[in-house]
């Protein structure tokens, strides 16, 4: 971080598998917690490479306005990110030729709950880049509890 409100965060996500697994226990690429440009199910593998870039910045800080005692937003945040990745049953999943790309931006709400308990509500939109799949090529909707990493 380079500021009080300001965060710059990077992610790397990697892993490997070994057996037959069943689809579900498969690495998925897309998703709220993954490739935010693409959906969950589409590309799947035994093996992942995830890197993700997310510049945070303040919109509104310091509000502390109660929502009806149920709820304290102390701060609202804007976020810009990237996300680049890759899936598959090969070994190498190192080969740039595979891998996917995307971008998008975010709301970040910081809430505490009914007054004790610090909880972040995260709207996302993203748009994935040249994706090889026709009805891959729209934007992305997330609405999500927590920070995306």
């Amino acid at each position: 971080s380079f500021s009080k409100y300001h965060r710059i965060a990077f992610r790397a996500n990697l892993g490997q598998s070994t057996g037959n697994f069943e689809e579900e226990r498969q690495y998925f690429l897309g998703g709220a917690g993954g490739m935010r440009g693409y959906t969950k199910p589409v590309f799947i593998g035994e093996n992942i490479a995830i890197f993700s870039l997310e510049y945070r910045f303040p919109l509104l800080t310091e509000l502390d306005l109660n929502l009806s005692g149920l709820a304290l937003l102390h701060l609202i945040q804007g976020a810009i990110f990237t996300d680049l990745g890759t899936v598959s049953n090969e070994r190498n999943t190192f080969e740039l030729r595979n891998f996917k790309s995307d971008f998008g931006a975010g709301i970040r709400l910081y809430f505490d709950m009914f007054g004790v308990q610090p909880t972040i509500f995260r709207i996302d939109a993203a748009y994935p880049i040249s994706s090889p799949i026709e009805s891959e090529k729209d934007v992305h909707y997330y609405l999500s509890v927590g920070q995306s990493f």
